[in-house]
């Protein structure tokens, strides 16, 4: 393998009590050298089987992997064609670039976030509160904390330095 030689050749090289090759009698093929004999099993099945690739037990499929990672809708995976015309593009992508000469949408915020930071120029806090300010005026939810919650933090603050740090003077006693 360090060597760079391929010594596995489809065709030459007998896979036949292979478990991942079933029923493979050599017929059909083609040359093909590999560094690797799973490689080469692998070539088999895709290649003159038309099987699926071999999963390793525990492993998940490459496609499945691949997915759940993928910007495009599950849908959308296997049109290579969609991805190189742009045809579909608007599906499933409901969020529009803030800058209304911009023809980019996304399927998330975070996208959209990024989007503005590397194409528009804004700082990784002024693309959140941009989307966060637009989000806000279309209706959804805008104030997730507000001024209640640090009160009642503070509050507890002082209550446990108190306890911790109890005055010298009885006379002030802040409960």
């Amino acid at each position: 393998v360090h060597a760079k030689q391929k010594q596995f050749i489809c065709g030459e090289t007998d896979i036949t009590g292979s478990k991942r090759v079933p029923a493979w009698d050599g017929r059909g093929a083609c040359g093909r050298a590999f560094s690797a004999k799973a490689n080469l099993e692998e070539h088999v099945r895709t290649q003159h089987l038309h099987l699926p690739g071999y999963v390793r037990p525990g492993k998940r499929a490459k496609q499945e992997v691949d997915d759940s990672f993928s910007g495009f809708p599950p849908e959308d995976h296997n049109s290579v064609l969609a991805r190189l015309t742009g045809v579909g593009y608007e599906h499933g992508r409901d969020i529009a670039c803030i800058d209304e000469t911009c023809p980019h949408r996304f399927f998330k915020p975070f996208d959209l976030e990024v989007h503005l930071e590397i194409v528009h120029g804004y700082t990784k806090t002024e693309a959140i509160e941009a989307t966060v300010e637009r989000e806000a005026l279309s209706g959804g939810q805008f104030w997730l904390g507000g001024v209640q919650p640090d009160f009642e933090e503070q509050r507890l603050a002082q209550q446990l330095d108190l306890a911790l740090h109890p005055p010298q003077d009885d006379l002030v006693n802040p409960f």
